[in-house]
């Protein structure tokens, strides 16, 4: 009996004792967790930091859907709306102010006369700014044309557009190069284009004091458009060392429009009028040339 009272005390001993000793913890000195960093490429990086005010589109975008005029490039666009002239933010022709190489563009020059494949980048700013605040009630639009060259270059795209109005070709050509201590880029491009707006009909109907009718006729018209135009963009740039460097960068511009349309009356019923036919032609002649040296 003695012996069982001594062994139940050395086993009630051996789990007190177990109890208090320091129990072990798990190590807490894990795996370092691995960081994703997710860059974003130039464009969107350029787009992220921009204020939200401010859209760039850079040259690869501009060319990508292969448009021939700079109207076509900004359709697409947000907030760009291309009707008889250039809207932003819904408001009408005029409230833009369209820039090139961030100069203000001289009375009668027309952004189709440019190529997408003159420029670097189109700056888009859909809210007025302390600069251009009166001239731009609805925003700016910058065209950025074609910097230095970075690497040798020779291009040539021909393309036509072929619709109702007939084929109108236009061709672009891109040389460019870069030597020790100089470097060059020269874009060039010529194309036509030719438009013709729907026809349409108009009826004029006259009643007597009866009320019945004593005159109608019928007018149809039709108004025809052809464009021509030619754009050469030279940028020359000499480095000759010592941090120092000297640029010239030119464009030239010219371009022709014919507009052209007529009408024809029909009468129904009574006299003619007194010009049953009119036809009229108008022609506009725009010369553009600009240079800039840094």
């Amino acid at each position: 009996m003695a012996c069982q009272k001594h062994l139940v005390l050395l086993t009630f001993l051996s789990a007190v004792s177990s109890a208090a000793q320091p129990q072990e913890t798990p190590s807490t000195d894990a795996a370092p967790v691995a960081t994703v960093e997710i860059a974003a490429p130039g464009t969107l990086a350029r787009r992220q930091n921009d204020t939200t005010a401010k859209l760039v589109v850079n040259h690869d975008e501009v060319i990508r859907y292969g448009d021939t005029s700079v109207s076509d490039v900004l359709r697409r666009l947000p907030g760009v709306t291309v009707f008889g002239g250039i809207w932003l933010r819904g408001l009408g022709n005029g409230y833009a102010q369209i820039l090139v190489n961030g100069d203000p563009v001289a009375p009668g020059f027309s952004i189709d006369a440019l190529s997408p494949e003159l420029i670097e980048r189109i700056e888009l700013l859909r809210s007025p700014t302390v600069e251009y605040a009166i001239q731009a009630i609805a925003g700016t639009i910058n065209i950025v044309l074609r910097k230095a060259a970075t690497r040798a270059q020779r291009e040539v795209k021909l393309g036509a557009i072929s619709d109702r109005a007939g084929t109108t070709p236009n061709v672009a050509l891109q040389l460019a190069d870069r030597l020790a201590g100089f470097s060059y880029n020269v874009t060039g491009v010529a194309k036509q284009e030719k438009i013709v707006e729907p026809g349409g009909m108009e009826q004029v109907t006259g009643t007597q004091a009866d009320g019945s009718i004593n005159l109608r006729r019928t007018s149809r018209f039709q108004y025809n458009i052809a464009n021509q135009s030619l754009s050469l963009a030279p940028r020359l740039q000499w480095t000759p060392g010592n941090g120092s460097s000297l640029s010239a960068q030119s464009f030239v511009e010219l371009s022709e429009s014919m507009r052209g349309g007529g009408t024809i009356e029909t009468t129904l019923l009574g006299a003619p009028s007194a010009y049953p036919s009119n036809a009229f032609v108008a022609s506009n002649r725009v010369e553009t040339a600009r240079s800039d040296l840094a």
